[in-house]
């Protein structure tokens, strides 16, 4: 009854009004991260973006109430918060290196919100622009990291040529995979909805995608779509195409894609993944 009134409470109404007025909608936030994206791969400069959990229901609407403040209260004229599409608070963060974005993080940890809840953390390939990051946040959050075992293998074994490492001037670390996915496809309990991780390689020989149902949209988690392709990064082109049509057949309401942000609108999906076949 309580949460009924509070639905047609004008002050409770004006209160989060008054809240939420600085978090951009699911749609601004792509287009957000889309600028973001183009102007780090402009620039070379970095940018992150912290994401956290607020539930479903009505323990959403309260966690994103006691979130939303603290975190409008930390962040910078240049970062913004908005709604990722499945459900869940992004924001992001120009300028700010990895290790910078674990100290956000920390501070909003300090304010009462626990970052703890990431479980399983999924790498699509095994390129250092995706993984580069993935054992500091496994340390942060305890989670497990998942991979397809054909790019495993170069993870676990540090190469800094296949992973592209030194496309970036860098050298990656070796780094333990602890579910290594076998054959073309496992699924997976994350919350209350259950994930299926498909291999789909041509990008490199183990690149995968994800993809889930939310809300009664296919959500797919592409990877890079757009390749590239390069004999040193142990693509196929063959390979690359099959696995753009077998994306195709999907057919998701939903594109997020490794460096373009994300695709929404089924034809929108379609006519992007095309372009590059």
């Amino acid at each position: 009854m309580k949460r009924y009134l509070d639905k047609i409470n004008p002050l409770v109404l004006f209160r989060d009004a008054k809240i939420f007025n600085r978090v951009h909608s699911p749609g601004e936030f792509a287009s957000i991260l889309h600028r973001e994206r183009d102007r780090a791969d402009r620039t070379g400069q970095e940018f992150s973006m912290a994401v956290f959990e607020v539930g479903n229901g009505s323990r959403k609407t309260h966690a994103a109430r006691n979130l939303v403040p603290i975190l409008t209260h930390r962040i910078r004229s240049t970062d913004a918060i908005g709604w990722l599409a499945d459900g869940r608070i992004g924001a992001v963060l120009p300028h700010t290196r990895p290790e910078r974005a674990w100290k956000f993080v920390a501070n909003i940890r300090k304010a009462g919100v626990e970052p703890g809840c990431v479980k399983q953390l999924f790498l699509t390939h095994c390129h250092y622009d995706h993984t580069g990051g993935a054992a500091a946040l496994r340390q942060q959050t305890g989670a497990v990291i998942v991979a397809h075992e054909l790019d495993a293998e170069y993870l676990e074994a540090g190469d800094s040529r296949v992973t592209a490492a030194s496309w970036y001037g860098a050298w990656i670390e070796p780094l333990r995979v602890d579910v290594k996915v076998a054959g073309s496809e496992q699924r997976f309990t994350v919350g209350k909805l259950e994930v299926t991780f498909r291999h789909a390689p041509g990008h490199s020989p183990g690149s995968a995608v994800l993809y889930l149902e939310s809300d009664g949209k296919r959500v797919l988690f592409g990877q890079d779509v757009h390749g590239p392709l390069h004999d040193e990064l142990r693509s196929v082109r063959a390979d690359y195409v099959k696995s753009l049509e077998f994306l195709l057949s999907l057919e998701a309401d939903i594109l997020c894609e490794g460096h373009f942000g994300v695709v929404i609108g089924k034809q929108k999906v379609r006519d992007f993944i095309e372009s590059y076949l």
